[in-house]
């Protein structure tokens, strides 16, 4: 019998559109190809259809000065999740991160919890400390079964600490494990007075083995889990407004790579 070096195309896509999304992370890794059939339009929704996967986002809003949340689903037949909510959790919540159908939530206690829309489970867990402002949440599930995830705050005082005349800001780094039940914290990233977050609203981006947050001086910074470490660097220059245009720069996650969008009134360009 005659070894197949190479699976046919239409077989690779059979059987990738049948794996879990945990097995397809790992296979997007064996070649170029399969990462790029993954990517396809077609690809995502046939795997959606076949795995029973729910594919769409929440949308929060203020009504009478309460929270309100929207499920928009991105799949074509979207009847099977028109009924996706959080109303299962009884009481207004605050989406602070999500990753795979996980969210973490801030209830009008200020009480952490994490939630599952599709099975409708949630549970409270310990509150990390909460007297200082959040600049940023992460969620990254590690495993699906058994659960296993961990959640990344950031967080910081109004205060600045002046260093050889210059004024720096700490960032609380903590980091809430799943499997120990607990939060723990790193050392602080020192950033210059007048660079932070850019925006708590705009999403973290998982690509390259890390996450990845925008700052507002044109530079990126990097938390990779697996090693608790960090880094940061800056953006390509043509990435970055040199105030000839009215913009706006985005993190963005494509094919499993960082990507940079940058976009006005008639242009979005992509790095």
């Amino acid at each position: 019998m005659a070894l197949v070096k190479k699976l046919p195309d239409d077989a690779v896509f059979e059987i990738l559109t049948r794996s879990s999304l945990a097995t397809l992370g790992r296979c997007r890794s064996i070649s170029k190809e399969w990462n790029r059939v993954t990517y396809e339009s077609t690809f995502h929704q046939l795997l959606c259809q076949r795995s029973d996967i729910v594919s769409g986002f929440f949308i929060q809003s203020l009504v009478n000065s309460q929270l309100s949340s929207t499920f928009v689903s991105l799949d074509t037949d979207a009847n099977s999740t028109s009924a996706l909510s959080l109303d299962f959790i009884k009481v207004p919540v605050q989406i602070e991160a999500a990753n795979q159908g996980l969210l973490v939530c801030v209830n009008q206690n200020n009480r952490y919890l994490v939630c599952k829309p599709t099975t409708k489970q949630w549970v409270k867990i310990p509150n990390p400390k909460t007297k200082y402002f959040t600049a940023s949440t992460a969620l990254l599930v590690l495993k699906s079964n058994p659960l296993k995830y961990k959640i990344i705050r950031f967080s910081q005082a109004k205060e600045s600490v002046k260093r050889n005349s210059e004024f720096w800001r700490h960032v609380r780094c903590e980091i809430f494990d799943s499997t120990t039940w607990a939060w723990k914290r790193l050392k602080d990233v020192i950033l210059p007075c007048k660079t932070f977050f850019a925006n708590k609203e705009d999403s973290v981006v998982a690509a390259n083995g890390g996450l990845h947050w925008l700052l507002s001086d044109n530079q990126v910074f990097a938390f990779y889990e697996d090693a608790e470490n960090r880094e940061m660097f800056s953006l390509p220059p043509s990435g970055v407004d040199n105030g000839g245009h009215k913009s706006k720069t985005l993190l963005a996650e494509y094919q499993g790579r960082l990507a940079v969008i940058r976009s006005g009134e008639e242009f979005m360009d992509m790095w």
